[in-house]
């Protein structure tokens, strides 16, 4: 019954840092394509000074 529940544990741990890590990504992502996006419509800008 330990060892059962220590695995269940284990992959709950698992489960659970791989969604949070996904969410981390897809925030970091979100915020590098606004950067993205900002410079993007920075540099015509810039290019017909």
């Amino acid at each position: 019954m330990n060892l059962g529940s220590k695995v269940w544990s284990t992959i709950a741990d698992i489960l659970f840092n791989h969604d949070t890590a996904r969410r981390i990504a897809v925030e970091g992502g979100k915020n590098l394509a606004k950067q993205y996006d900002s410079k993007l419509k920075i540099m015509p800008l810039n290019k017909l000074k």
